[in-house]
């Protein structure tokens, strides 16, 4: 399954955080499905047993957002990583299941940004 557009602003999607959880069984990529709008939402795959990890450029890792450029799901039970490419980032994941959580509330804007 792959989530991408023709059209940048059709899907626009900015990632918040990335987690690695339970000794890297677990990997979680929380987003905002818009910038304006902000409503959260996050990428979990459970049961890892390989995760790599690439930094595209150095400078930018104390950014607090990276635009979320491309989502590819391989395929579960560990059959085809998922591949999630960001401005500043690449992660790649073998899991067995994956979930995508919608939140209801919204992320607010972060407030120093405003200063």
């Amino acid at each position: 399954m792959n989530i991408q557009s023709a059209n940048p602003q059709d899907f626009l999607s900015i990632v918040t955080d990335v987690s690695v959880l339970k000794w890297g069984s677990e990997v979680q990529v929380e987003c905002l499905d818009d910038p304006v709008t902000r409503q959260l939402y996050v990428l979990v795959f459970k049961n890892c047993t390989e995760v790599r990890w690439h930094i595209h450029e150095l400078d930018d890792v104390y950014d607090l957002e990276d635009n979320l450029i491309g989502v590819l799901l391989g395929k579960e039970n560990h059959q085809e990583p998922a591949l999630i490419t960001g401005g500043i980032f690449q992660l790649w994941v073998l899991y067995e299941s994956f979930e995508l959580q919608k939140c209801d509330k919204k992320q607010p804007v972060l407030s120093h940004l405003e200063e």
